[in-house]
């Protein structure tokens, strides 16, 4: 496998425009970024891209030093033949986390009122101090997501809170946590006790129009079992698209 230095990304373009729908392989391509390794500089065949917390695999798996660099991976997203034998001797052990990649479609419900005591508020450096109580690996991971920090979150990036106003604290956050030219991937997350409130549907619902409204194509991830999810994914107009597998070493 081959490094590509950042001036040779253009060999995986026809990766970028064909077949990759996720938004952080994209930024990755687009910053020129992150490692990014070929089989050939000429037409490649095999295209992995790793990132800060995965891996992205695309094409021919049996090429020599793949296998060295899944070793390392945290989780890996893809969809070939041949990966599960290839990881039992990477990684011995794996858990398989199906996966389901939904579309926008249309406006779905529209937005939603919030119980008394609740705002709804977009992302503001502002913020900063209230989301590092409401998930503290802010805090101690420096970063949000796929981008280089917290100021290119602030930059860049968008997202919608829940704020619940005594005590002044967030309990729902939806972030595009992975934003490229043309599309956006999110991330959700409601605090234990808040659920069943319509938050998790709200701040969603808020991030997916600010995305719509900056010209992104918003996509939606989540695990096929996360019926939650799904529900709120479905109630914005998001249609499945297609499904596939995330890979997690155990």
């Amino acid at each position: 496998m081959i490094r590509l230095m950042p001036d040779q990304y253009p060999v995986i373009q026809h990766v970028i425009d064909e077949d990759v729908h996720f938004p952080s392989v994209s930024m990755l391509y687009q910053r020129r970024e992150g490692a990014i390794w070929v089989d050939r500089l000429s037409q490649p065949t095999t295209v992995v891209a790793v990132f800060p917390k995965d891996l992205f695999v695309w094409g021919n798996l049996g090429c020599l030093g793949v296998k060295e660099l899944l070793a390392g991976a945290r989780l890996l997203v893809a969809d070939a033949p041949g990966l599960e034998p290839l990881l039992a001797d990477a990684w011995g052990t794996f858990a398989k986390l199906p996966s389901i990649e939904y579309h926008l479609a249309g406006n779905g419900d529209g937005p939603s009122v919030l119980p008394d005591g609740f705002r709804l508020e977009m992302v503001r450096p502002d913020h900063w101090p209230m989301l590092c109580e409401y998930r503290p690996s802010y805090r101690s991971q420096g970063r949000i997501g796929d981008f280089r920090d917290y100021s290119d979150f602030f930059q860049n990036g968008y997202g919608a809170l829940v704020i619940e106003e005594v005590p002044n604290k967030v309990v729902s956050a939806c972030m595009a946590h992975s934003v490229s030219q043309a599309r956006a991937d999110h991330s959700l997350r409601t605090l234990a006790g808040y659920e069943g409130q319509g938050f998790g549907y709200a701040v969603s619902y808020a991030t997916v129009q600010e995305g719509v409204r900056r010209g992104r194509r918003p996509i939606w991830i989540t695990e096929i079992d996360n019926h939650g999810s799904r529900r709120i994914a479905e109630r914005m107009g998001f249609q499945p698209r297609r499904e596939y597998v995330c890979f997690d070493p155990t």
